[in-house]
């Protein structure tokens, strides 16, 4: 073969050909060095267009309007959550809650509840730096691990998302969702539920394209694919937020919706000036996950909070018929449409802001507008953090805000639970929309209250219980005994959840090492079997032979009547 066909090549926008490796001549031509005028841009491919099935607008609406019946009060003084928003946390907790607390001497306003929109780096010791995407340079231990462990406690209530830099194995074990720290909790790859009453939804991870339709396959010891991988989006994940038909107040994502950098949504002229790079992803709409494009005009947060970029940025999109609005905001994004914010004193690392509300409830689709906010990762003079005020509903007003599941999420979780798979293949999700009915949601209920402990009403028995339980050794490891391929992937919290769902582990594990995928267990059943029965020695429930690496061993009895098949499968460790 000849040897310039090794080469790839690629075509200018002038019609010429440089080879992929290395850069074409000043003119464009040949293998040479020097710097062809169309390589100097990289290039940016226009995107696809980016949909899924989801609820109508109608059934929105039916949804908004049922929720309201709880909002009919004007809200007052005490029915706002203060919440403070953090960009990237990058480990350093306590400098994100050093900043909180001295602005809460200041003011004399307590904030209700944190919220980090990514790259929050939960490492609970060395071991975690192996599943971390960042080069060794940057890997260090930060803060978590002395509230993994009991030394410190978050003296504010923690929420937050997965973002592209964080301990991969252990946010696999709270993929539903968990206490990752007594008093900080983790939303798993996505999730919807309540703090005092406000409903949050959240998205962990960021876009990519070629992972985007695959299942959850990765498993820890990672190599250096599954490693990036593991933290990219999946479409399960958006179609069950897809349909969310009751209102979300918050919604958190790590990377931006695209399209948020459009003119007429925010100031972008200043983005591009702090930012200069994002230019062309800009200018060809770009720079953003579509999949939160989608998220964004078909759930209509009122308050959308990420991070990612590593700049302050602010939005608003007003939702009209389900369409974008034409003209330009000229008012500042995070403003109400009644009075501006009280404009607080702005430190060398943070600005703080308190947002007032018209006091108005919300009773069509199209009244709906969205306000974006990005900030900063956590560094001396960033804007990294911000305090507002969210709007509560009258009927929590004086009660202390707590973690809730959100009913519709679990039913939703019950309804889509088929569609999640650990195989490394292409996923299609549904092409019709599966929104919860009330008989469903009753059904969950039922199951919900016979697991968890309440007083029988219903925001009682939601109550997400505090069952934080420590499954790795926190820094500093004192044995030497464990290595990099004994990191845990399976966490009582989980088991919990699915045993309260009646579901079974498809992506994640079960604590029990008779669920464990590596394992099998010949003997529990063989024991109190009757000689009619069938023996199975499943390795994991409802898991069907479809990868090439798995082997079934079938062995049949010689009477057809009263014939005992043996199952067993196993698979191959490469």
């Amino acid at each position: 073969m000849n040897k310039e066909h090794h080469y790839r090549q690629i075509r200018d926008p002038r019609g010429r050909f440089g080879h992929g490796r290395g850069r074409s001549s000043g003119r464009g031509r040949g293998r040479g060095r020097g710097r062809g005028s169309f390589q100097k841009q990289r290039f940016i491919r226009t995107p696809p267009p980016y949909s899924l099935a989801a609820p109508t607008p109608a059934q929105r609406r039916a949804a908004l309007l049922e929720r309201n019946k709880e909002k009919k009060h004007c809200p007052n003084e005490t029915d706002y959550l203060t919440i403070a928003v953090e960009g990237c946390a990058h480990g350093a907790l306590d400098q994100i809650y050093e900043a909180i607390s001295a602005e809460e001497a200041r003011t004399q306003v307590k904030v209700d509840l944190l919220i980090c929109c990514g790259d929050f780096q939960a490492l609970r010791n060395e071991l975690d730096f192996a599943t971390l995407a960042v080069p060794d340079k940057f890997k260090v231990l930060g803060d978590f691990h002395k509230y993994y462990s009991g030394e410190k406690k978050a003296p504010v209530p923690t929420l937050f998302i997965g973002g592209n830099h964080e301990a991969s194995a252990y946010m696999q074990e709270l993929f539903y969702g968990g206490w990752a720290a007594e008093n900080v909790y983790f939303m798993g790859a996505a999730n919807c539920i309540q703090f005092g009453g406000v409903r949050i939804a959240g998205l962990s991870g960021i876009f990519k394209e070629r992972d985007h339709d695959m299942g959850r396959y990765e498993v820890p010891p990672y190599d250096a694919s599954s490693l990036r991988s593991v933290y990219h989006v999946r479409n399960v994940e958006v179609y069950r937020l897809a349909q969310l038909l009751e209102p979300i107040d918050v919604m958190i994502s790590h990377d931006w919706p695209r399209g948020i950098t459009n003119e007429k949504y925010g100031n972008v002229q200043d983005l591009m000036k702090k930012k200069p790079f994002f230019r062309q992803e800009i200018e060809k709409n770009a720079l953003g996950s579509p999949a939160n494009e989608f998220l964004l005009h078909t759930l209509q947060p009122t308050y959308w909070f990420s991070a990612h970029l590593h700049v302050k940025f602010q939005a608003a999109v007003q939702h009209v018929n389900e369409m974008y609005v034409d003209k330009p905001y000229k008012q500042s994004p995070l403003q109400s449409t009644a009075e501006s914010p009280k404009k607080m004193e702005t430190t060398g690392s943070t600005e703080f802001v308190g947002l007032e509300s018209d006091g108005q409830c919300i009773t069509s689709l199209t009244q709906q507008m969205t306000k974006f906010l990005s900030l900063d990762k956590c560094l001396p003079r960033r804007q990294f953090l911000q305090i507002l005020k969210v709007p509560r509903p009258s009927s929590e007003s004086g009660k202390k805000p707590k973690f809730r599941y959100d009913l519709e999420w679990l039913t939703l979780l019950r309804k889509t639970h088929h569609l999640s798979s650990s195989m490394r293949r292409h996923i299609a999700m549904p092409m019709t929309a599966q929104p919860v009915s009330n008989v469903e949601k009753e059904e969950t209920l039922k199951l919900v209250s016979n697991h968890l402990p309440g007083t029988g009403h219903e925001d009682d028995i939601l109550c997400i219980p505090s069952n934080f339980q420590v499954t790795a050794p926190p820094h500093p490891i004192e044995s030497k005994c464990y290595a990099q391929n004994n990191i845990e992937t399976a966490n009582p919290q989980t088991d919990q959840i699915l045993s309260m769902l009646n579901l079974t582990h498809i992506i994640t594990k079960s604590v029990h090492r008779n669920n464990d995928m590596n394992e099998i267990d010949l003997e529990s059943d063989i024991d109190e079997r009757n000689d009619d029965s069938p023996l199975f020695a499943n390795v994991r429930n409802n898991h069907t032979c479809d990868d090439e690496n798995e082997i079934v061993l079938s062995d049949g009895g010689s009477d057809g009547s009263d014939e005992v098949e043996c199952k067993k499968r196993i698979r191959l460790v490469q």
